[in-house]
């Protein structure tokens, strides 16, 4: 008998993307499943469009319309469609309406979480339509990944054609554009202060200091609109929340002594962002970041202790999963071969320096 799968999909203004990514869910081969679908208090017709076509129209019995009463953001905006998910649900899923999913997506990702008993968290392969087709993984590979660039912010890096014969890919994090995990564990999975950017790292962070594992399943592909909610262009709102969300996980997942040994090369790599872009608008979301960090210091006390609390294996252990580079290679990418050359004078020196103060 198929367990129930809650599937989460937030809205906020997204219509056109909407429709294909309901249509496509409601085609999935594995058929146990309720919709909860969360708007974000949205100012078009898109919420309008959803109830004539699948609620008045189709009579879609197995969705929920959740309306907020104020645009909570990614974070908080999941938050909310967990708790109305059906009680006897053993799986919570969460996918960007800007994706559409292949016929047996939640298949193969169920079949995934299901092979291996510790293992919790799966994503799945997306194949981003703004990178021209090139197939993203989306997670942190061990030793792979910049333990900075882990806790701060998702980095790409094509998988190779090895990998795509496997099943499935043991990593330290998932991106949080499709994926499933084990409701018993995890009631609510993101901090409400988030808003957006840095959850899906938050998650996977939870999972695996739990001594966890987390996945990527190959065979479970979506096919997604990159950056189709906050825009492809740098915008301050943007860049402001996924600076703030950076410093928060270094704050959260790391002691107080790893903290402040980390926060040189967080900056850093905010440096290294400013010169890379808008310097004016990387200058003032950086500080706008750090103001707002220090005024969510009492919350993010709060979640600290919940984290320990969870803990079960020892930092040591935690941190050696994780390598020692800022940023992952992303040559695959259209950008100056100049702009590779400092990438990699950067995980020079961010390498010297996890040895120098000890932290690896």
């Amino acid at each position: 008998m198929e367990n129930l799968v809650s599937i989460i999909i937030l809205n906020y203004n997204w219509w056109k993307f909407n429709k294909p990514c309901l249509d496509s869910i409601l085609c999935q081969s594995y058929t146990n499943f309720e919709i909860i679908f969360v708007n974000n208090l949205s100012t078009d017709w898109s919420l309008e469009e959803v109830k004539k076509i699948y609620i008045k129209e189709i009579n879609i019995w197995k969705m929920k319309i959740i309306e907020n009463k104020e645009n909570y953001g990614f974070a908080e905006g999941n938050n909310i469609g967990v708790k109305h998910t059906d009680k006897s649900n053993k799986y919570i899923c969460l996918i960007n309406n800007d994706t559409v999913a292949e016929i047996n997506w939640l298949e193969k990702l169920i079949q995934c979480i299901e092979s291996d008993e510790r293992l919790w968290l799966v994503g799945s392969l997306v194949l981003d339509k703004w990178l021209e087709e090139e197939i993203q993984d989306m997670i942190f590979k061990k030793k792979n990944m910049g333990i900075n660039n882990y806790i701060m912010e998702t980095s790409f890096r094509k998988i190779t054609d090895q990998e795509l014969k496997t099943w499935v890919i043991y990593t330290t994090g998932i991106g949080g554009c499709g994926l499933v995990y084990k409701k018993n564990l995890i009631q609510q999975p993101f901090p409400s202060f988030y808003f957006a950017y840095g959850e899906d790292t938050y998650l996977s962070h939870c999972i695996l200091l739990q001594g966890l594992k987390v996945a990527l399943c190959t065979k479970a592909i979506i096919h997604h609109l990159w950056s189709a909610s906050f825009g492809k262009k740098i915008s301050l709102l943007k860049a402001f929340h996924g600076a703030k969300n950076q410093l928060c996980n270094i704050l959260l997942f790391q002691t107080r002594t790893n903290s402040i040994k980390l926060f040189p090369t967080y900056l850093l790599y905010q440096w290294a962002k400013i010169f890379s872009w808008d310097i004016i608008i990387r200058f003032r979301w950086l500080c706008k970041a750090i103001a707002r960090c220090i005024h969510h210091r009492k919350e993010i006390k709060q979640q600290k202790t919940y984290i320990k609390s969870i803990q079960k294996i020892s930092n040591k252990v935690y941190i050696r999963q994780l390598s020692d580079k800022i940023f992952e290679n992303i040559h695959f990418l259209p950008i100056p071969k100049y702009q590779i050359y400092i990438i990699n004078i950067l995980n020079t020196l961010s390498k010297f320096y996890f040895r120098l103060v000890g932290i690896r």
